[in-house]
């Protein structure tokens, strides 16, 4: 079967989310929270009914049954329309749901997933750092244990919608050591927390989905918040690589629905504007580049099709989902930028 052809239950799933969002997510909506730079965060309580939530939780913790398939599918749609919403559905799908349920305790399972399903947690997640971007293994954040709290210090910077989540799952290191891969332990750290605090961070794009330096001095948390329970204190390296390709997919997803509402808009413009007697769409030019956008978003979408059906299976991702990650972003950048110019001083 094509990797492409979808289920009657994908067709389902992908018709209810396109219809909620021609009726709730209007243009003039979301031109407005692009001025405002504000999250919608309204929606999400809108969203709960389609059940798109629980498609990482299993059925036993309230969700729909785990497929990563079809919640990468609904990252790509929701990307399609508007990234800002993709990004809360992330925050509490995968940031929330994926982890929780590959790395949290059976306690945290119980006390996370049910309220993961039904929409009403968001997590964020904080790796990156001033001096540690893709170097996760160089992250200076420390957490000191004092009885049975640990004491959370450092900064964390380029994090997602960490004002708004509930809960922030922090990596810090536990314990110094001639491995880096060893001594790293992530924490679950509720936003109200004592000594957290929010730096928002001015951004040129990406309207509507905050950015932020996290601040953490002196933050306490007890050792029950450790992901996965005491006993995966000095385990964050193994965690991660547990968990990185399904993100690598979901910003796969993000790139492709970005690149896909790019054309879309591209191609419904150049048949209706008229010059020259005729549609654009009729010059070679443009049709060129027409042509050129579906076919890298094509090429994008097999490719983040391809490493679900991996982890799916229970195989390798690795390669995969970092081959789908570069190609599904540049084609972003290229379709969008592309869509600029085939709407000329209009788009600009």
């Amino acid at each position: 079967m094509s990797p492409l052809r979808l289920t009657d239950e994908q067709e389902m799933l992908l018709g209810s989310l396109r219809e909620f969002l021609d009726r709730e997510v209007p243009a003039s909506m979301i031109r407005e929270f692009d001025r405002e730079d504000r999250p919608p965060m309204e929606l999400r309580e809108k969203m709960k009914p389609l059940g798109v939530f629980g498609l990482t939780v299993p059925e036993e913790f309230g969700g729909a049954g785990r497929c990563v398939t079809e919640a990468v599918m609904v990252v790509e749609e929701l990307s399609r329309v508007w990234p800002a919403l993709a990004w809360i559905y992330i925050g509490t799908a995968f940031y929330g749901g994926e982890n929780i349920y590959k790395l949290g305790s059976e306690e945290q399972k119980r006390a996370f997933l049910p309220r993961l399903a039904s929409g009403d947690l968001l997590f964020a997640y904080a790796l990156t750092e001033p001096e540690a971007g893709s170097d996760t293994l160089s992250i200076r954040t420390r957490a000191t244990r004092e009885g049975s709290t640990y004491i959370l210090e450092g900064t964390k910077t380029f994090i997602s919608l960490p004002d708004h989540a509930d809960w922030i799952i922090v990596l810090a290191r536990t314990e110094r050591s001639e491995d880096p891969r060893h001594g790293l332990t992530f924490f679950l750290v509720p936003r109200g927390s004592e000594g957290l605090s929010f730096n928002p961070i001015e951004k040129l794009g990406y309207k509507g989905s905050t950015l932020c330096e996290v601040v953490l001095d002196r933050v306490p948390v007890p050792e029950e918040n450790i992901l996965g329970g005491t006993g995966c204190r000095d385990r964050g390296w193994e965690q991660l690589l547990k968990t990185l390709d399904v993100e690598h997919l979901e910003i796969a997803a993000c790139g492709t629905g970005l690149a896909q509402g790019a054309f879309d808009l591209a191609k419904e413009y150049a048949v209706q504007r008229t010059q020259f007697g005729r549609p654009i769409v009729k010059f070679q030019a443009v049709a060129h580049m027409l042509a050129d956008m579906a076919t890298n978003i094509q090429a994008s979408r097999l490719m983040v099709r391809e490493g679900c059906s991996l982890i799916e299976e229970g195989l390798p991702a690795g390669l995969e989902a970092c081959m789908a990650k570069s190609v599904a972003t540049e084609t972003a950048k290229k379709c969008a930028l592309d869509a600029l110019q085939i709407y000329g001083g209009l788009g600009y």
